[in-house]
């Protein structure tokens, strides 16, 4: 009995520790990080707390940081020198957050001899955005000055604070430079059509020898648009030994839309001789061409018969793309509709069968089963 009751007053006992634990702060939790301290008044104490590997309270001394405006800028700056890429950020971060005021002596810093200085404004101005304008003439001057790596930095800054004419070309004439190319071709993709003006110099590094840099001018011609010899530059890439660029080039023509209709022919050309994947894409690039690919109708409607249940269903997307216009393919879209084995085939055609009809509102490449790729499994 004694027994029996030692384990009750055991049992009580850990139970009324066990809440007493509960209700106390766990480690840290709820305390001030810096103890009964509050955060420095000065711009010198900021900044060393800004220094420590803490960073659970980086935002607020960032805050108390921003709020002592252009006093704060001069020891940010010269917080870019550290080693520890974590205290730059934070001085970056910092630095974009006070904003414009910031500018004069970030400009400045450009012309430090130390690489992380100069590396950590030119960020500092990118983030800035529009707002650094009056930092692009002294950004272009670097540019010139400088090696590869801070040059290719300076671009990606440059792409976000200005569209002049002039600095387009500078980042144009940079294609030629066989370790900026990659990057000048990204951030002139960026521009988008503002930097229509360099596909003449862009179009010929679609014959690249590397697959890989042919891939990126395709899709930089396609960012800027459908200029005058974008999308047949594209087209001729459908016949590349690459087949990765070949699905780049048949994805682009089809993110390029109906402007790109001109590519119906080499795009029908090109069916015969693909894999299944970049076949689908093709297709499917006719169908976001539509109704300017309307030369494609008669042709697509053979391949509502193909072997592969995924082609027969983009097909039947497609067809259903251009509305009326495709009526002649309602005989063909009705037999898959009854017979086909695979349900999705089956309602994707009774989908473009009822667009063809007028039946149900028109659909979006967004919105199709399609291109969510709903049901595709067999």
């Amino acid at each position: 009995m004694r027994i029996k009751y030692l384990f009750l007053l055991i049992s009580v006992a850990i139970i009324l520790i066990a809440a007493a634990s509960a209700c106390k702060p766990r480690n840290n939790e709820n305390k001030n990080p810096f103890g009964d301290q509050q955060l420095p008044a000065d711009v010198p104490g900021l900044i060393a707390l800004l220094k420590e590997p803490i960073q659970a309270s980086a935002n607020e001394i960032t805050s108390s940081l921003v709020a002592k405006g252009v006093e704060a800028v001069p020891p940010l700056i010269e917080m870019l020198k550290e080693q520890d890429d974590g205290v730059r950020i934070r001085a970056v971060h910092a630095l974009s957050m006070i904003g414009t005021s910031a500018i004069p002596d970030l400009i400045t810093a450009l012309d430090s001899d130390d690489y992380n200085t100069r590396i950590g404004s030119e960020d500092t101005l990118e983030a800035l955005g529009h707002d650094a304008s009056a930092s692009v003439d002294k950004l272009m001057e670097v540019f010139a000055s400088t090696t590869m790596p801070e040059q290719k930095n300076i671009m990606h800054a440059l792409v976000k604070i200005t569209d002049d004419p002039l600095v387009i070309g500078m980042i144009h004439a940079a294609l030629r430079v066989d370790d900026l190319r990659f990057d000048a071709l990204a951030v002139l993709g960026e521009w988008g059509p503002l930097a229509a003006e360099t596909v003449p110099g862009i179009l010929p590094y679609l014959v690249a020898n590397a697959s890989s840099a042919r891939i990126a001018t395709i899709q930089t011609l396609t960012a800027i648009g459908p200029v005058e010899g974008v999308v047949d530059g594209i087209a001729g890439r459908l016949q590349d030994p690459d087949l990765t660029v070949r699905d780049e080039a048949a994805r682009s023509l089809g993110k390029l839309g109906a402007p790109a209709a001109s590519a119906t022919g080499a795009l029908l050309d090109a069916l015969n001789a693909e894999t299944e994947d970049i076949r689908r894409t093709m297709i499917h690039a006719l169908g976001l061409m539509a109704p300017d690919s309307r030369q494609a109708i008669e042709p697509l409607i053979g391949w509502l018969a193909y072997e592969d249940p995924q082609v027969r269903r983009e097909t039947a997307w497609v067809l259903g793309q251009f509305g009326s216009e495709a009526s002649g393919a309602l005989p063909a879209l009705q037999n898959l509709a009854d017979t086909d084995q695979f349900p999705y085939v089956k309602l994707e055609a009774q989908h473009s069968i009822g667009l063809i009809e007028g039946n149900i509102p028109e659909t979006t490449e967004e919105n199709s089963s399609v291109a969510t790729g709903e049901n595709i499994t067999e």
